[in-house]
């Protein structure tokens, strides 16, 4: 595995963790996708069901958290590096 040096976050949502599950099993409101948001200072979770894993369904949930927590310095997604 190769491993990265990340530094440790010093304040709420400087850096987020992203990942989207799915497909799973479709829910009664149709959802097959899951976009998993966590705060790495606090390990805070946010998850956003959704029906679609396209790029507007996720941009759209990712744009409400951007809006609650401006702070947003860092994002690291499943299998990458840190992107600024």
């Amino acid at each position: 595995l190769k491993s990265h040096v990340v530094k440790e976050t010093s304040r709420l949502f400087e850096m987020i963790n992203l990942d989207l599950c799915g497909p799973l099993s479709c829910t009664v409101n149709e959802n097959l996708h899951l976009l998993n948001i966590v705060d790495d200072f606090t390990c805070f979770w946010l998850c956003f069901p959704g029906n679609s894993a396209l790029t507007t369904s996720v941009l759209e949930k990712f744009i409400l958290v951007i809006s609650m927590f401006s702070s947003l310095d860092k994002i690291r997604v499943n299998d990458a590096d840190e992107i600024s």
